[in-house]
């Protein structure tokens, strides 16, 4: 478990997901979506 000793806090989102996103913008915007729409299980 030494791996996760030398990395710097919890691994954030920025982290997992490399410079790559930033090509992918599209994404970046569904997942906004999701949150923007009211709970049906109201």
């Amino acid at each position: 478990m030494t791996d996760n000793d030398h990395r710097p806090g919890p691994i954030t989102e920025e982290r997992i997901f490399p410079p790559m996103n930033k090509e992918i913008p599209m994404p970046a915007v569904q997942p906004p979506k999701a949150p923007s729409t009211p709970p049906k299980g109201g």
